[in-house]
């Protein structure tokens, strides 16, 4: 103010007031928005506000920009008749004993494998994997934010979320279209758990942050891993068919071989062979082999004395 040759110029500030749905951490998949001020390019923006608060549910107050990655020191004054019973200004990084610990990455053509998918089920073991271990059971959050350069409108986020893989532990998330997403999860002590983000689609390629949050001392390796690949599950083999019997009996027998001469009346009994088959095709029936064996024998001693 004491330059005159200088214009003034604020960044576009807001209030907007949330209702908290299962903690205390105001992000996208945990608040509804009950009001919000303009956002003006001034010095101060007020907002006043009138509602009846319900039984057990938490308010924030989230004081911002209008665009992220802006870096501005503030002040907050509070009026309020009656006097609010408890008011705390805190930040999602307070709210948990331990340190909050962040993972900085990226998705890129090699590791971005996209959401377990029946079809492309191996894709998915490309993602980025970040091996958790926690010194006592504990409930953990994890909030796993998608970077971009500049802001971009919401259609353009990726669809994210976070997977938490272990022996125990094996859930789908749930994917957002949003900047930040998050899950809170109840952890067991003594267990690997391999914290996995991913986008829904593979192949979407970008820069991520991804915070964990908790009460209890833990173990998060920021190296980048590779989910262990499952082996293959292996087909079950089928149960050769007494087609498939009769023809490896006539092929292995250890009898003579059929002559070319006897091609022909071999042939001619083929049909009623084949109606045979087909009806055993139908509705197979579990019989003793031996009678099975016997009367294939029999079938082939039949062929075999054909003049």
């Amino acid at each position: 103010r004491t330059e005159t040759n200088v214009k003034l110029n604020y960044e576009q500030l807001g209030i907007t007031i949330v209702e908290l749905k299962s903690h205390t951490i105001p992000v996208h998949d945990n608040y509804e928005v009950i009001c919000q001020s303009k956002f003006w390019n001034k010095r101060e923006v007020a907002l006043t506000i009138d509602f009846q608060a319900k039984q057990g549910k938490k308010y924030a107050a989230v004081l911002s920009t209008y665009y992220p990655n802006i870096n501005a020191s503030f002040w907050l004054q509070v009026f309020s008749a009656p006097q609010f019973p408890t008011f705390q200004l805190r930040t999602w990084t307070d709210l948990f004993q331990q340190t909050v610990q962040t993972i900085h990455g990226e998705w890129h053509r090699e590791n971005s494998g996209g959401r377990r998918n029946k079809s492309v089920a191996l894709k998915f073991y490309k993602n980025p994997a970040y091996l958790l271990t926690l010194s006592n059971p504990s409930t953990v959050r994890f909030i796993l934010h998608q970077l971009f350069e500049k802001v971009i409108p919401l259609a353009q986020h990726y669809p994210i979320g976070i997977y938490v893989i272990s022996t125990t532990n094996d859930e789908e998330p749930t994917f957002i279209r949003a900047r930040s997403v998050s899950r809170l999860i109840r952890l067991n002590s003594g267990e690997e758990y391999f914290i996995v983000p991913a986008c829904y689609e593979p192949n979407s390629f970008g820069k991520f942050e991804l915070d964990v949050l908790c009460d209890e001392p833990f173990t998060l390796d920021p190296t980048e891993r590779k989910l262990p690949t499952p082996p293959p599950v292996d087909d079950k083999i089928p149960t050769p068919s007494p087609v498939a019997n009769k023809v490896s009996a006539r092929t292995n027998s250890p009898r003579r071989r059929i002559s070319p001469t006897r091609n022909s009346a071999t042939t001619a009994r083929a049909p009623a062979t084949r109606k045979n088959t087909a009806k055993t095709n139908e509705a197979p029936k579990k019989r003793n082999r031996s009678l099975a064996t016997a009367r294939l024998t029999h079938l082939v001693d039949e062929y075999l004395n054909i003049e």
